[in-house]
């Protein structure tokens, strides 16, 4: 998610694009893209130990209500399942984030089954949680992250705790 996101929609990072539509694409052919070079090593490297690592955001309703819980499911699907599902054989997480049907644009005949991919181990990065609330002033995602001073403080930086790594 780091680069594609960074990359092709806010145009942070290299190549500096910027939008839905570069994103989208992105995020496809990086999918794609994952699982066929697993296919590549374990063709060529027979007895190799193919994985990869994702970069994860635990999330959690800011409020107890259903606004904030869908929002908090978009965020998920959004930053958490968009590349794992798909190698996974679960498709795109589309039920949870209707935006994500707009990636069927990129899709061509036979993508589908190349998405998944049966790797050997998985790493997982993760820095903190997010308190996801629902914004209607964030369009496309409909939510927000809770700012951390919103939050208990263990100083004028961090969390108390180490609730993302206790739920992973």
């Amino acid at each position: 998610m780091a680069f594609t996101g960074a990359g092709y929609f806010l145009g942070l990072h290299a190549p500096g694009r910027k939008g839905l539509y570069s994103f989208l694409a992105a995020a496809h052919h990086t999918t794609m893209c994952q699982a066929e070079g697993g296919r590549i090593v374990r063709s060529m490297l027979k007895e190799s130990q193919v994985g990869t690592t994702f970069s994860s955001t635990f999330v959690q309703p800011y409020l107890n209500n259903q606004q904030d819980t869908l929002a908090t499911n978009r965020a998920d699907a959004l930053l958490n399942r968009l590349f794992v599902e798909p190698l996974a054989g679960l498709g795109y997480p589309v039920k949870d984030f209707k935006l994500l049907q707009r990636l069927e644009q990129f899709i061509k005949d036979g993508d589908e089954s190349k998405l998944a991919f049966n790797m050997d181990f998985i790493g997982v990065q993760n820095y903190t949680r997010e308190l996801v609330t629902f914004s209607m002033f964030t369009p496309l995602l409909w939510a927000k992250f809770v700012p951390a001073d919103k939050r208990k403080r263990r100083s004028n930086r961090y969390e108390l705790g180490s609730i993302s790594r206790e739920y992973l």
